[in-house]
């Protein structure tokens, strides 16, 4: 959707990516629509604007949750926006979401969120999440601009005549946690160590009855 008078083309890359198993920091591995995630897992939004284009600066727009039951036919059930129209984040989602987007580069921006469910929503329904990006020539256009508690207050808004807006969903299903308990980690322990130990013992008895054999053989 084009905002201003801009003709440039817009090749804009969104993507949600998770983390490897065992890994701290490094969002590393990407979700495909359709793809699953775990209640409570933090995922990265990258939002990735392509400057072969011309574009210099880029933000995440909007974001919003929406969450389609699946007996509805798709139906949407309930909304949370996560971010705004200007990009700052929904102060009522600071628990999934504690910080604002931040900046890679000047054209890729990113933000971190917990996965949630809505009240009633089952393992089988659908969230489908709709992605809002800006790509500007001039970084006013593009700056992310925030007040503190994010109270609106009269401002400047600059003339957008070199920007443009794109919109993207992705859908995703929601899974709740597979804990073991304690008990069980410990027996599957228990029966790997034993299982080593019978292995070590063959082994050494093979060894042993090898040797015996070449003693005699020589013998």
């Amino acid at each position: 959707m084009l905002n201003g008078g801009s003709k440039n083309a817009l090749d804009v890359d969104v993507g949600l990516f998770r983390k490897t198993y065992n890994s701290e920091n490094i969002f590393d591995t990407r979700i495909q629509s359709g793809g699953t995630v775990v209640l409570g897992e933090e995922i990265l939004l990258r939002v990735l604007v392509n400057g072969d284009d011309g574009w210099r600066y880029s933000k995440i727009g909007q974001v919003t949750m929406h969450y389609m039951e699946e007996r509805q036919q798709q139906q949407i059930v309930n909304s949370l926006w996560i971010l705004d129209k200007d990009g700052c984040l929904n102060s009522d989602v600071r628990e999934i979401c504690p910080r604002e987007q931040y900046k890679a580069s000047p054209l890729e921006s990113y933000l971190i969120f917990q996965a949630f469910m809505f009240d009633g929503m089952k393992e089988t329904d659908e969230i489908s999440l709709t992605v809002k990006a800006m790509a500007c020539l001039e970084p006013a256009d593009c700056v992310l601009d925030c007040p503190a508690g994010h109270v609106r207050r009269a401002r400047n808004v600059p003339d957008r005549n070199n920007t443009v807006e794109w919109q993207d969903d992705i859908v995703l299903r929601v899974v709740l946690p597979k804990y073991e308990s304690r008990a069980t980690q410990n027996y599957y322990l228990a029966i790997l160590l034993l299982t080593m130990a019978l292995l070590a013992l063959i082994v050494l008895m093979r060894i042993i009855k090898t040797s015996l054999r070449r003693r005699i053989t020589k013998s």
